[in-house]
């Protein structure tokens, strides 16, 4: 029988329980690829590499409240450039 992960601890401690399991790793990588697809839009829509930077390193902490974020700022001057 598979042994049950625990489902109380620190997040170090979920963390490596994540970490084990495949789906745990596919999710981890699917949502490492996505922010640092996004970083990248960052990189090429900001004019100054500075200002792109400190949009895009909180997304690897923050998430998609980040990006959702710098998208309702910047989605007027996107539509311009689309």
């Amino acid at each position: 029988a598979l042994a049950k992960p625990d489902l109380h601890g620190t997040f170090f401690d979920q963390f490596a329980v994540l970490t084990t399991l495949p789906w745990g790793v596919a999710t981890l990588a699917d949502l490492l690829i996505g922010f640092v697809f996004f970083a990248t839009i960052v990189f090429l829509t900001e004019r100054s590499w500075v200002v792109a930077a400190l949009w895009a390193a909180p997304i690897f902490v923050l998430g998609n409240i980040w990006t959702a974020l710098w998208l309702v700022i910047r989605l007027p001057h996107l539509a311009k450039q689309l």
